[in-house]
């Protein structure tokens, strides 16, 4: 695949995007796609990654058939736990991020990693965690509603951060409820307050998708603490996806 790179000079260029950019502005001025060993070396730049028990390390990875995938599972299962997700256990039991290079889906991915590296890894861990957490006999090789929600939240998510002003339990109703002109009415004033997390999102976007539904996480962060801590902590002790996630529209969001 090409490297979209004019298109992704326009993304950069929005108010509310421009940040996922501000790491790595140089990869804007090249004509083709960084590589494994450019990300990583912004990777190991965080704080975050410089402070892991085991640092994470990102790998090539390729394209297997179902029967080698099957083989890889067998490999990773043990008596009494269930079968887990290949990328979940590849991020925290063996501490390497799949990349596939050339890739616009995980050129985005690694977008949010670098910008949201606590959120990241507590979404994963938290998948990770919620599998080992349910009875092997309901799992096998299937999310639960736990996993399901925090997968969707990782490829199509928004965080809402709370403001002083409001109640986070009501801004959780009205992002929960089906009035879709009551949610426009309050969120256009306050869409500094969001931040795009899922990286799908940001793929279709780029590709001139529009009119997209946004899995919205409300999220309230104490005094001086950034966002990317403050969504973690929500991610890392979310215990049920009921009453967590909402909706919004992405284009209400990034309209200018």
């Amino acid at each position: 695949m090409f490297y979209p790179v004019q298109s992704l000079r326009l993304m950069a260029e929005h108010p509310r995007l421009c940040r996922l950019w501000a790491p790595v502005p140089e990869v804007l001025g090249q004509e083709d796609w960084p590589d494994v060993g450019y990300w990583q070396e912004k990777f190991d730049a965080q704080p975050f990654f410089q402070n892991l028990p085991h640092p994470l390390r990102l790998f090539p990875e390729v394209k297997i058939g179902q029967r080698r995938k099957r083989n890889l599972t067998k490999h990773k299962r043990e008596a009494g736990r269930p079968t887990l997700r290949r990328y979940e256990s590849s991020i925290i039991e063996d501490h390497q991020i799949p990349l596939r290079e050339r890739n616009l889906h995980d050129y985005f991915n690694s977008l949010v990693w670098l910008q949201f590296p606590r959120a990241k890894y507590a979404l994963h861990e938290r998948a990770y965690r919620s599998y080992l957490e349910t009875p092997p006999a309901l799992t096998g090789n299937l999310r639960n509603d736990l996993t399901d929600a925090l997968t969707r939240f990782d490829e199509g998510g928004v965080a809402y951060f709370i403001g002083a002003d409001e109640d986070a339990q009501a801004v959780r109703s009205l992002l929960r409820s089906l009035d879709s002109e009551g949610k426009l009415a309050y969120l256009v004033s306050r869409r500094a307050q969001f931040e795009v997390f899922g990286h799908g999102l940001m793929e279709v976007w780029n590709q001139g998708g529009r009119n997209l539904t946004a899995s919205a996480l409300v999220v309230d962060s104490e005094a001086g603490e950034s966002r990317d801590a403050a969504l973690a902590s929500v991610l890392h002790s979310m215990d049920s996806p009921r009453n967590q996630f909402g909706t919004v529209l992405l284009d209400c969001i990034l309209e200018i």
